[in-house]
């Protein structure tokens, strides 16, 4: 037999609440409360269903990726944002391979933690009088990087000129 159940109830007497409803269902029309996962609005309800904790509390059964906590409340590590903020949310962490040490970023503000001579959210930027890469980074204040980086321009502008490079005529 189909029951039209009213005041977000469902059953086959309209014993329960509906997914997404909490609460004791005694006749009623607030015993059903909405999951706050951890807001009630659409945007920030990130899941769909709660189990009744108790006779006033609730546990989020299905936070996706991203969400910890008994209410989708925060951002598990590896993510940041503000999921309690309206249109807030968890976005996972971009940061940069080369430009940032291994580790979580910020859990609010997403900031990578940056090596020297890296900058920006993702610690993808090179920063001036430096040289980034999936090699790593060098400074071109270094001694030894910059005889090395000028013998490797001196070298590339000679092919290019000459089609082959220069042969070094001092044999002492």
């Amino acid at each position: 037999m189909l029951q039209n159940c009213q005041d977000n109830t469902e059953g086959d007497h309209c014993e329960r609440c509906a997914p997404g409803f909490y609460g004791v269902v005694r006749g009623s029309p607030d015993d059903c409360k909405p999951c706050a996962c951890p807001l009630s609005s659409l945007e920030n309800n990130f899941s769909p269903t709660c189990i009744a904790q108790g006779l006033d509390d609730y546990h989020c059964t299905a936070c996706p990726e991203g969400y910890e906590g008994k209410h989708c409340e925060r951002c598990a590590t590896g993510y940041h944002g503000n999921p309690r903020m309206p249109g807030g949310r968890c976005e996972e962490c971009k940061c940069s391979s080369w430009g940032s040490f291994p580790g979580p970023c910020n859990p609010v503000t997403g900031q990578c933690r940056c090596r020297v001579g890296a900058s920006g959210i993702s610690c993808d930027q090179c920063m001036d009088r430096h040289v980034c890469g999936p090699s790593g980074i060098i400074s071109k204040t270094n001694k030894f990087f910059g005889v090395f980086y000028y013998s490797l321009v001196f070298m590339f502008l000679t092919f290019l000129a000459n089609g082959v490079p220069l042969k070094n005529n001092n044999t002492h």
